[in-house]
């Protein structure tokens, strides 16, 4: 995948990965949100491979930080972070694009316990707070994310 920026974008809504209000801090929360126009370096996301293939560390393009389940807590509806990535126990950072049956769209799973990055609740106006949720067979589109080319 190289050094290409993509949209991480929600079939639900067609909103994307954003990190909260542009904050550079670590801990900050990962929202959906309207694509910027124009495009901010907040909701451009690149890939590292890793030795744990075939999971990556999703980086934010704005501080290099990586989508991070929150103090690697396994418990269902954890909230998305970005923080700096870790040398080890990364396995709360490192991701997995699984197609679904509409190959357009991905869960983006994670190592740590098998949850997916998923939309919590219905859409807000000023973004829609994103957790980690198992994966659910059906009635998932709050669940499904396309890669759009930045």
């Amino acid at each position: 995948m190289g050094s290409e920026y993509y949209f991480l974008k929600s079939k639900r809504d067609g909103d994307v990965v954003d990190v909260s209000f542009g904050n550079t801090a670590a801990s900050t929360p990962l929202i959906a949100y309207r694509p910027n126009t124009p495009r901010t370096d907040n909701q451009l996301w690149g890939f590292i491979l890793t030795g744990n293939v075939p999971y990556l560390f999703i980086t934010v393009k704005q501080t290099g930080q990586v989508i991070d389940i929150r103090d690697a807590n396994e418990a269902p509806g954890t909230p998305l972070v970005a923080y700096p990535q870790k040398v080890s126990g990364t396995d709360n950072q490192l991701w997995l694009f699984v197609p679904s049956d509409d190959t357009t769209y991905f869960f983006i799973t994670s190592k740590l316990a098998g949850g997916v990055i998923t939309l919590e609740g219905p859409k807000q106006e000023n973004g829609t707070p994103l957790v980690a949720r198992p994966r659910k067979p059906s009635d998932n589109d709050d669940q499904l994310w396309s890669l759009v080319p930045a």
